[in-house]
């Protein structure tokens, strides 16, 4: 809602200063990857993935969230994920936020 999260980049954009909570869920096959939630370049916290065993061709999940305080104008994104090209396309993948209070 408001437009503040682009689908082509990613990022999402703060327009309204305040707290904020973050979750984030992936999917991917057998092996051990991690990602990150940035804001403005910074890691705010990492999301662990280490699966050693099943099979590989199905897919296991991860999630994480957290919250935090953004002010106007702070750019929110995944990074340094095991695929960013297929990232959105992955299975059971969501990044999502909302606005838990707004500075006063």
């Amino acid at each position: 809602m408001g437009n503040d999260y682009d689908p082509n980049t990613g990022v999402y954009t703060c327009r309204i200063a305040g707290t904020y909570w973050f979750s984030v869920s992936l999917g991917k096959s057998i092996g051990r990857d991690d990602c990150k939630i940035l804001v403005n370049g910074v890691v705010k916290f990492w999301i662990v993935f280490m699966q050693t065993a099943g099979n590989s061709s199905m897919y296991y999940s991860v999630s994480g969230s957290g919250g935090f305080h953004l002010n106007k104008g702070d750019r929110v994104w995944l990074g340094d994920c095991f695929d960013m090209h297929n990232i959105i396309n992955a299975w059971s993948t969501h990044f999502s936020g909302v606005l838990i209070r707004p500075d006063a």
